[in-house]
C-alpha cells in the first residue's frame, strides 16, 4: 500500500512542478510591468504575484537567464512522472 502512495506522492508532486513552471512562464510572458508604479498595485493576467515575480526575477537575475528559471521546475516535474530520463 506504502508504494501506490509513494507514487502518488511523486506524480501530484511532478503536477506541481509543471504547473509552476507554466505559471512563472506565463508570468514572464504575458506580465506587465510598469517601474513607475508598486508590483504589488499592478494587475494583469498572472495578479500582483506575477507582476511582482517578473519585477524582481528580472532584477535579480537579468533578461536572458530569466528566461531559463521556468524550465526547471518543468524539467524536475516531468522526470518526476517518468516522462524524461536521469541523463
Amino acid at each position: 500500500m506504502t508504494a501506490v502512495w509513494s507514487g502518488t506522492r511523486r506524480e501530484i508532486g511532478g503536477i506541481t512542478l509543471i504547473l509552476l513552471g507554466i505559471f512563472v512562464a506565463g508570468a514572464l510572458l504575458f506580465q506587465p510591468v510598469d517601474p513607475v508604479i508598486s508590483c504589488t498595485e499592478m494587475r494583469g493576467r498572472f495578479g500582483p504575484i506575477g507582476a511582482c515575480l517578473k519585477s524582481g526575477l528580472q532584477s535579480l537575475l537579468g533578461g536572458p537567464a530569466t528566461w531559463l528559471l521556468p524550465l526547471l521546475p518543468l524539467v524536475h516535474g516531468l522526470r518526476m512522472l517518468r516522462r524524461i530520463g536521469h541523463d
